[in-house]
């Protein structure tokens, strides 16, 4: 739900610059007499348009399954992002007159009788080259978007935000609308920036993942919040644009000192009721979507909690699973006691391949994994797990094992499950066997075992093993101070 509405803002502030662009050019061309280059506009559109979807079907055909390779496009989207900001900051207040010049310009570099061809060129490759650079952004930071979610979610996302888009350009060149263009961008430069912030938080997690950027105590303090509350996130950036601007658009009153004729009333009137209905569609636009996002964040939440392990025994030092159980791409989980202590793993089996993996990461310890869809997320950080990578090393991915495929069953040996033990706590059957602390900095939830205990003034305060408690000792007042002020009910134990 949350990759929906993120496509969903994506495509619409994308595809909402886009339209303004066609909008204003069409405009223009009505006020200044040249409604005969219209038929370039339209025809620079479609071939943009065009072109965007051949470029998405090209990115579709693009194997994306390692954290590296997300991680360096979601940096990539932040610079083109960053770079958008850029642009807006310095031409959002002339963006209309500046359009209008670059079209005198063109207009003026031929000569102005309506079969003119190269008038009619000028505007079309103004149109295309507008439109076109939308589109690419549109379906690069969809792909990014995609790279952890289903695709139905997020086509549909997509559309819908294109789709508010298209409405808004048509009102636009009717005049049923009417937008403060350089309020309209100030606003959206600070969702951007906010767009940009979290482009560049999700990617330092996937390379983190990719175990490309080391992880300390500072990046899990930031990555987390983040990437465990998109949707939250993504709600308040909504906030911005629906109702900030579309709420506050509408219609002046008529001048003092002027009379209206009766005509002029009541062409007011209507302009006045057309802009307070869509000001309530706006808002109730703005309200729907806040409260989807609400919902995924507080009741659709992903899996907190693992089901239940399988139990197997050891048979002469083997573990086997028989093949003909194993259902394709669904994630099983299974539970052997070896010295004493039940170990968790998992075996999944996808694309005919068969993979083996404990139910433990290196990052994240032994709060194992959940199952949503065709991904695997951690239940500890909510990190997802491409199916085509598990088995393999890397970041939270599951610890892989050694097996073997032998007589119609998955053998693991009881000596590779032991060679792990030390990632699961002393009697833990399952993630609530053991008493788990939250650490004080970045939020993660660590066994007692694992986590690192640091005593101040009689009392005893616990870290993940990630380097927080060192942070910590460095500046404690500054970090108490943060946790009163988040929490005022907090009390150390």
């Amino acid at each position: 739900m949350s990759a929906a509405a993120q496509a969903f803002i994506i495509t619409l502030r994308e595809g909402m610059e886009a339209a303004l662009v066609v909008a204003i050019v069409l405009a223009y061309l009505g006020r200044t007499g040249q409604e005969h280059l219209r038929g370039s506009v339209y025809a620079g559109l479609g071939l943009a348009v065009a072109a965007s979807i051949a470029g998405a079907v090209v990115l579709q055909r693009i194997s994306l399954n390692q954290e590296a390779f997300e991680g360096f496009i979601l940096m990539a989207a932040a610079v083109m992002v960053a770079s958008l900001l850029v642009w807006m900051h310095r031409h959002a207040r002339s963006l209309p007159e500046r359009i209008e010049r670059r079209l005198e310009a063109v207009s003026a570099a031929a000569p102005r009788p309506s079969g003119s061809f190269g008038v009619w060129l000028g505007v079309f490759l103004f149109t295309f080259l507008t439109v076109f650079r939308e589109g690419v952004e549109i379906v690069l930071l969809l792909r990014v978007s995609g790279l952890s979610t289903e695709e139905l979610l997020n086509f549909t996302g997509g559309c819908v935000g294109l789709g508010l888009s298209l409405l808004f350009g048509v009102l636009f060149v009717r005049g049923t609308l009417r937008v403060d263009l350089p309020r309209f961008f100030r606003v959206t430069t600070i969702v951007l920036a906010f767009f940009v912030a979290q482009l560049l938080i999700n990617g330092i997690h996937e390379l983190t993942e990719a175990e490309i950027l080391p992880t300390t105590r500072q990046i899990m303090a930031l990555v987390g919040p983040v990437v465990r509350n998109s949707g939250l996130f993504v709600a308040g950036l909504l906030l911005l644009p629906l109702w900030l601007l579309l709420v506050r658009g509408g219609v002046p009153p008529a001048k003092e000192g002027e009379r209206e004729n009766p005509a002029e009333a009541r062409k007011r009137r209507a302009a006045a009721l057309r802009a307070q209905r869509a000001r309530m569609c706006a808002a109730a636009l703005a309200v729907a979507v806040v409260a989807a996002l609400g919902l995924e964040a507080f009741v659709f939440r992903r899996p907190r909690s693992l089901s239940p392990a399988v139990p197997v025994t050891i048979d002469h030092g083997w573990v086997r699973i028989p093949l003909g159980e194993l259902e394709q791409g669904k994630l099983y989980r299974y539970s052997a006691t070896v010295a004493n202590k039940p170990l968790r793993f998992l075996v999944l089996k996808t694309n005919g391949r068969v993979a083996c993996a404990m139910d433990a990461c290196r990052l994240c310890g032994d709060r194992g994994y959940a199952q949503q869809g065709e991904q695997i997320i951690c239940v500890n950080c909510d990190a997802e797990i491409n199916p085509a990578t598990f088995g393999q090393e890397g970041g939270c991915n599951p610890i892989p094992l050694a097996f073997q495929v032998k007589d119609g069953a998955v053998a693991v040996a009881s000596t590779e499950l032991a060679r792990h033990e030390h990632y699961f706590a002393a009697s833990a059957s399952s993630e609530q066997a053991e008493t788990r602390h939250t650490c004080l900095l970045c939020g993660m939830e660590v066994a007692e075992s694992r986590a690192v205990k640091v005593a101040r003034q009689g009392r005893t305060y616990y870290f993940c093993p990630m380097g927080c408690a060192q942070a910590f000792e460095m500046a404690p007042e500054k970090y108490l101070r943060a946790a009163r002020q988040a929490n005022p009910g907090f009390k150390p134990q």
